[in-house]
Order: C-alpha cells, then sequence, then structure tokens
C-alpha cells in the first residue's frame, strides 16, 4: 500500500499499483461482460504463527481506490456507427445465511426462509438443497416481511424435515437501479424511491433524466423507505436513480481516438477515494451502447490502492 514519504525532497508518496488482465471480446452485446478483477483480503483472517496469540497483523485493512487505468494491447476499432463503455464496480457479498423448508418443484415460487435477512429484489440467492435437487442461483423478484419469490429451473424437496440452505451468491451486487416521483430541490432532501433495495448510508447514487442535470450524491440517512442526501440540482419528472461506477472510459467508437497500444487510459473517477472493506471486490464490465458494438482489444487494468486515510 501506499506509504506517505517525502521522497528525495518531493513530498510523493509510492503507491501500491496492482494488475489484472482484461479480457479482448467480439463485436456484439452478446459479448458484453463483468469480472472480478481484484479485492481486498481481510487480515484479520491471516493465520498467524502460533507464538504470536492474535490473528492477523491489522484490525481492518481498508483501502481506497485513488486513480484506475486501462492500458489496451491494441486501438480500438470499428464501425463509426457502434460503440461501448467500460465501468469498474465496487461489489459486496450482503450476508445471507438461512434455510427453508418449502417445497420447490419450478417456475415461480414463493419462499419462507427461517430469516429475511439481506434479501431484497434483485438479490442473487445460491440455492442448495441437502435432500434431492440441483444447486442454482435464483434471482429475488418480490418480497414481504416473512417470504421471497423468484424463479426456480430445478426442483428442491427437503421433505419437510431436513431444510435445505440458501446463501447469498458470490458477489452479491451493490448496484441500485431505481425511481422516485419525489420533487427535489437543492440542499438536502428525503427521497422516497420505488426501492430502497442495496441503498444505504454512504451509497453514492447517480441521479439522471427527467428534469435538472446529471449529478451524484451520497446518502446521509436512511429509514426503511426512504433516503436523505444533499443536491447541488432540482430533479422532477420521469429521473432514474443508480449506483454511481467507481470509473468509467469511453464511450469507445471507431470515431474515438484512442491511445497507441500500451499506453494507459485514465478512467473517469466518478466516485473517487471510493472505500473498499475486506472481502469487497472491484469488476470490471463492457456494456454495448447499441446491439452491434465493437470488437473490444484484451489489456491491463491497473488499481492504485492506498489506505482508506491517504487520498489528499
Amino acid at each position: 500500500m501506499a506509504i506517505l514519504s517525502y521522497s528525495l525532497g518531493r513530498r510523493r508518496d509510492w503507491p501500491q499499483l496492482e494488475a489484472a488482465s482484461i479480457p479482448g471480446a467480439a463485436a456484439g452485446s452478446a459479448t458484453d461482460f463483468e469480472f472480478a478483477a481484484l479485492t481486498v483480503p481481510d487480515l484479520t483472517q491471516t493465520t498467524p504463527a502460533a507464538s504470536t496469540g492474535s490473528a492477523g497483523d491489522l484490525p481492518i485493512n481498508a483501502l481506497k481506490v485513488r486513480q484506475i487505468a486501462l492500458a489496451p494491447n491494441t486501438t480500438i476499432t470499428g464501425q463509426a456507427t457502434n460503440f461501448f463503455t467500460y465501468f469498474v464496480y465496487q461489489k459486496r457479498n450482503l450476508a445471507v445465511s438461512t434455510t427453508a423448508l418449502t417445497t420447490v418443484t419450478s417456475g415461480s415460487t414463493v419462499i419462507t426462509p427461517v430469516s429475511m435477512n439481506n434479501i431484497n429484489v434483485g438479490t442473487k440467492l445460491l440455492v442448495d438443497t441437502v435432500a434431492s435437487g440441483v444447486q442454482e442461483t435464483v434471482t429475488v423478484t418480490a418480497v414481504t416481511g416473512t417470504t421471497f419469490t423468484a424463479s426456480f429451473s430445478n426442483a428442491h424437496d427437503a421433505g419437510g424435515v431436513t431444510p435445505y440452505p440458501i446463501v447469498n451468491s458470490p458477489l452479491a451486487s451493490l448496484l441500485v437501479s431505481t425511481a422516485s416521483a419525489t420533487s427535489v430541490t437543492s440542499g438536502a432532501t428525503v427521497i422516497t424511491p420505488t426501492s430502497m433495495s442495496n441503498i444505504a448510508v454512504n451509497s453514492v447514487l447517480t441521479f439522471s433524466g427527467g428534469t435538472g442535470a446529471s449529478e451524484n450524491v451520497t446518502v446521509s440517512a436512511v429509514t426503511a423507505t426512504t433516503f436523505t442526501a444533499t443536491f447541488a440540482n432540482n430533479h422532477s419528472g420521469a429521473y432514474t436513480i443508480k449506483s454511481a461506477p467507481i470509473a468509467s472510459y469511453g464511450p469507445y467508437s471507431a470515431t474515438t481516438v484512442v491511445s497507441t497500444a500500451l499506453l494507459p487510459q485514465i478512467a473517469t473517477m466518478t466516485t473517487p477515494y471510493n472505500i473498499f472493506l475486506p472481502n469487497d471486490v472491484l469488476t470490471f464490465a463492457r456494456t454495448s451502447n447499441n446491439a452491434t458494438g465493437l470488437i473490444s482489444p484484451a489489456g491491463t487494468l491497473f488499481v492504485e490502492w492506498v489506505p482508506a486515510g491517504v487520498g489528499k
């Protein structure tokens, strides 16, 4: 990690860079992808020497992303009318660990788990019966205080005796995608969205569409049905509320001048200095802006990590 140092009298620090390989992809939205690039290890779980009597070197190793760069192997080429954008996201396993006795055949089924903790609309769950059936990942489509609904491809039957486990799928998303009818004026405003799924204090959200200039805001308070944030602009009409990516590249098109191969592209940091907690994952995604898309070259993603107290 970066260590503050008056290096050579120039008041510079030494950054910690990590790199991840980016795959190439053929033209078209069908080849869009998202993959886990890097993660922050939980050093408190490090097994120490028996003589130390403590687990790990640090109480917590929270880090910030200070800069992200992408070095494509070749220049991006293709038809001028087709383009795509790269996005970098932060994701976290939202802990779900429960069981259920509900018999599942297939199709849309209402499940009554022992606990509804962290189960929201859009949550991806890994369902694995200990009796019969095939393990599968399902997406929650509706919730009540005691149940959730999801569409199943396989049958799951605990026989009414031995419950089958339900846990969060790897890389449960922090992504928010909702809307609101609340008219926003500049300053602190309480918003009532159509869904509070994955909205928490310190979530960074993008308000766009409707009236008013797009902007990113940080959630300062939440209730079961509302959140509070401070706005620079007014918003009304059919605006949307989405997670702000950590960074983005593009949109790239054949008419976009892309640097020479191997020359890094510095990302547009949408939410600079995001704090990553242990076990958080940084993902890299390609999203086509139309159905045809472009061929995207392979390359390397570079991430500069600094301790959470560093960033100025």
